[in-house]
């Protein structure tokens, strides 16, 4: 048993859902938390993917999304998961104006996740807690802790 909390947890990857982001703020601890996809986020194929809402540019001012084909995505609505331990996780789904004769449609558009994209609470992005956001991220969420 030690003697005093340690000064800063570290934990690998198994630790880092958003669930777990809100306990370790709410509770002022200091941490490094990795999340799940941190490696396969740092690769070049996941940089290149046009269908990583991760990769597109985010607008606070406008709350909209633009792809990498240039096309804009607008917020159409909120949804709510809840977790077994009753932790409310918020997503917001965007959704393109027009797609017709965009050249990368069929290289985004994903059988299960046909017109909307989404993101999970904003202010909760996946990342390191003291550090900032992963490659890619548009600089839309703060760092966590």
């Amino acid at each position: 048993m030690l003697a005093r909390s340690p000064g800063t947890v570290i934990t690998d990857a198994w630790y880092g859902s958003e669930e777990n982001y809100a306990y370790l703020e709410h509770e002022e601890i200091q941490a490094v938390v990795k999340y799940g996809s941190y490696h396969a986020e740092k690769s070049k194929a996941f940089r290149k993917d046009v269908s990583k809402i991760e990769n597109w540019t985010y607008n606070s001012g406008e709350d909209t999304r633009t792809c990498l084909a240039g096309q804009t995505l607008v917020f159409r609505r909120e949804s709510k998961e809840t977790t077994e331990s009753g932790y409310e996780i918020h997503k917001r789904h965007y959704r393109s104006l027009g797609r017709e004769g965009c050249p990368l449609k069929p290289r985004c558009i994903q059988k299960s996740f046909i017109k909307s994209r989404h993101n999970k609470t904003p202010g909760y992005s996946p990342g390191v807690a003291n550090a900032s956001g992963p490659s890619g991220c548009t600089g839309a969420y703060p760092p966590l802790i």
